[in-house]
C-alpha cells in the first residue's frame, strides 16, 4: 500500500472512532436518563408502598451499521460532499383493463441505435462506496464487538 492510501485508511478509522464514541454518548445520555426516572419512580413506590420496582432496562451498544451511518455523515460534513434528495416515486395512474381498452394497432420493429463508446465520463463517489470502504475497515479488524 502507498503512503497515501494508509493515510485514508487511518483517517477513516478515526471518523469511525469519533462516530462510535459519539453513539456512545448518546445512548449514555439515554441510559441516565432512564436510570434517573427508575430511582424517583422506585422511590416513591418503597415510600408509599414499601415495594421494590426492578430495573429492567439494560444498557445497549450501537450496532455496526449505525456506526456507519455516523460515520457516513460525520465524512460527508468533513469533505463537503452534499446530501442528495430523496427520489419522490411519482404515483401511477392505473387502468382497469376492458375489451376497449385493448391495444388493437401493429407493433414497428425497434430501430438499431448506433451506439458509441463514451471515453470522457464523470466519475462522481456515491454513498454506497463510503460505506464499504467502512465496512472493509471494520471487517479488516476484527468485525463485530471489538472496538
Amino acid at each position: 500500500m502507498s503512503e497515501q492510501q494508509l493515510a485514508e485508511q487511518r483517517r477513516l478509522a478515526e471518523i469511525l472512532r469519533l462516530a462510535r464514541m459519539q453513539l456512545n454518548e448518546e445512548y449514555m445520555k439515554d441510559y441516565a436518563s432512564a436510570h434517573t426516572t427508575w430511582l424517583t419512580t422506585s422511590r416513591n413506590a418503597w415510600q408509599t408502598s414499601n415495594t421494590l420496582i426492578p430495573f429492567t432496562t439494560q444498557f445497549k451498544y450501537p450496532s455496526e451499521e449505525e456506526v456507519i451511518a455516523r460515520g457516513v455523515e460525520i465524512y460527508k460534513t468533513l469533505n463537503g460532499v452534499k446530501a442528495t434528495e430523496p427520489v419522490v416515486e411519482k404515483p401511477i395512474d392505473v387502468v382497469a383493463y376492458t375489451p376497449e381498452t385493448a391495444f388493437t394497432g401493429t407493433v414497428e420493429p425497434a430501430k438499431e441505435a448506433n451506439l458509441e463508446p463514451v471515453i470522457d465520463a464523470e466519475v462522481k463517489e456515491e454513498t454506497g462506496e463510503i460505506e464499504d470502504r467502512f465496512k472493509s475497515l471494520i471487517t479488516k479488524w476484527g468485525g463485530k464487538g471489538n472496538y
